[in-house]
């Protein structure tokens, strides 16, 4: 959100000047407007779900060593450019690149 707290005007403009567009979302409006939580973080959490029921069925269990390699394959499923832009269009917000 847009929260004096959430934003660094430094920050911003060099993020501008490398042709980064940011977005102030307003606040209390996360459940319909974040396209992270709108239609990223679901297949996420499936995804992993799924990495853990993989390592169970191999007689594994998910440990400080393995969770970092676990979460990654998850990830790399759920962080698709087609699944990220749709959580944008879910939104109404659409990239603008």
């Amino acid at each position: 959100d847009g929260h004096g707290s959430h934003t660094a005007h430094d920050l911003r403009k060099l993020a501008v000047d490398a042709g980064i567009h940011c977005y102030c979302l307003p606040a209390h409006t996360t459940h319909k407007l974040q396209p992270l939580d709108v239609g990223v973080f679901g297949p996420l959490q499936r995804a992993y779900s799924s990495a853990v029921d993989d390592l169970i069925a191999k007689g594994e269990t998910v440990t400080k060593y393995n969770v970092i390699e676990t979460y990654m394959k998850a990830q790399k499923e759920a962080f698709k450019p087609e699944t990220i832009l749709s959580a944008f269009q879910k939104t109404g917000l659409r990239p603008v690149n």
